[in-house]
């Protein structure tokens, strides 16, 4: 078996992702990460369209994330702004509220997300100005540059949160070349609105709800403590769980496992551990 390669994070570019392919109904987790490695925010998505270099992915209503927070548990936008990037920051558990849509270009500096209303009718896109993401297995790890834009359905754009961008750089928790780069990449899609959405697909009449794709679910544990670069699949650690009598319930156990660790399974091993599961089961050892 073909050892998965485990790329480094960088902040402005990242290396060639993984030849893998997920399905629909596969879960993802997006992990956006602070300077120090530590996990920002951990969002469970389902995989809507894979094609290797552009994934498609739906985030729940109701489904529970980890989000960046202060150490009280605090929203980081509750404190003034010139204090919001000089006090510790961490990530604590919350609920996602409205369904969103997520078009992730792996090798590009931004992510779309896609919203609704309550009855379904499409209001517009949210543009993330985020470094390239770095793909390993079931997991995307990118990094959050504070700098958003805002499209109306009707292709009328505004700029979001450049006080935030700025008073991030200031503080050092962003760099200003990330900022550069920001400005410049929302710029070249500004540039593009008349031919909006083309270059990302229209999504628009495709509101994944109505194919019934339920919520993802979210690690029981906090991973903001833990450097990522010691994370490691589980199907490699051996299990500390007693035997269980089916190959249905080896393979929940092992989600289980997964989830307590901040990861999810590689498919790949996935299918192996199931083999190496069902036959300690029949065999008995």
């Amino acid at each position: 078996m073909r050892p998965r390669p485990r790329g480094r994070l960088s902040h402005v570019t990242a290396g060639p992702a993984e030849d893998v392919r997920l399905r629909w109904g596969d879960e993802v987790l997006l992990r956006y990460r602070y300077r120090d490695r530590r996990v920002q925010a951990a969002l469970p998505i389902r995989v809507v369209a894979d094609s290797g270099d552009v994934m498609v992915a739906w985030l729940a209503h109701g489904t529970r994330v980890m989000y960046w927070a202060l150490p009280d548990g605090q929203d980081p936008r509750s404190v003034p702004l010139e204090q919001r990037f000089r006090r510790p920051l961490t990530t604590a558990s919350r609920l996602w509220s409205g369904g969103v849509l997520r078009v992730i270009p792996i090798h590009e500096s931004f992510q779309v997300l896609h919203f609704w209303d309550e009855d379904q009718v499409f209001k517009g896109w949210y543009v993330n100005l985020e470094a390239p993401k770095v793909r390993s297995g079931a997991r995307l790890d990118t990094v959050d540059w504070h700098l958003d834009i805002w499209i109306d359905a009707d292709r009328t754009h505004v700029w979001k949160d450049e006080p935030e961008a700025a008073a991030a750089v200031e503080a050092g928790h962003s760099q200003r070349h990330e900022l550069t780069t920001a400005w410049s990449t929302g710029q070249s899609i500004v540039d593009r609105l008349a031919d909006w959405p083309t270059p990302i697909g229209d999504w628009r009449s495709r509101h994944p709800e109505r194919r019934r794709l339920p919520p993802s679910g979210v690690p029981d544990r906090d991973t903001s403590a833990r450097p990522l670069t010691s994370a490691r699949c589980c199907h490699r650690t051996p299990s500390k769980e007693p035997v269980v009598s089916s190959a249905g319930e080896a393979r929940r156990a092992r989600r289980r496992r997964c989830w307590r660790a901040g990861l999810l399974p590689c498919r790949r091993r996935a299918v192996g551990s199931r083999y190496q599961s069902f036959r300690r089961t029949r065999t008995g050892r």
